[in-house]
């Protein structure tokens, strides 16, 4: 298995890269994939969130009270699409005192993988050709094996 890839289109760019190398390809399959999406920085939420919340506020901070997936009354202070920002975000807060953590927003894609078949072999070939083909493409390859009764 090749991939995750962002579209088919890619799938299929890497698939005709790699065809020189004597790869057979299977197909194109969508598989479930866990994707960070951001960085939450949060603060436990005392009995009394508000006051916890004016004093951020005193202190230059905004934020609001969660209860996100469960955890419990949080107090969210901001949410980034790039961890550095959500660490210094994390470090103002401690710097004042307060203790902040950093959270990971994740949420489950469809990605698109090719399933080839390949021997060991072909398989250093399929690895050169992508890499001399489309440079910058940095997929995984996810051993797959067939057991008796289909896949595993």
């Amino acid at each position: 298995m090749l991939g995750p890839g962002t579209s088919a289109t890619e799938i299929n760019r890497w698939g005709a890269a790699i065809a020189s190398a004597g790869v057979t390809q299977a197909s194109v399959r969508m598989l479930d994939q866990e994707i960070v999406t951001g960085y939450r920085v949060t603060a436990a939420a005392p009995s009394r969130p508000e006051v916890t919340l004016g004093k951020l506020a005193a202190a230059g901070f905004e934020g609001f009270v969660t209860d996100k997936d469960g955890r419990g009354p949080q107090i969210s202070l901001g949410l980034f699409q790039v961890r550095a920002n959500a660490e210094r975000l994390r470090t103002r807060l401690r710097e004042q005192g307060y203790a902040a953590t950093i959270l990971p927003d994740r949420e489950v894609r469809k990605t698109p993988w090719l399933e080839v078949q390949v021997s060991a072999k072909e398989l250093r070939g399929a690895k050169a050709a992508l890499a001399t083909k489309i440079p910058g493409a940095s997929p995984e390859w996810r051993e797959c094996r067939r057991g008796a009764a289909g896949r595993e």
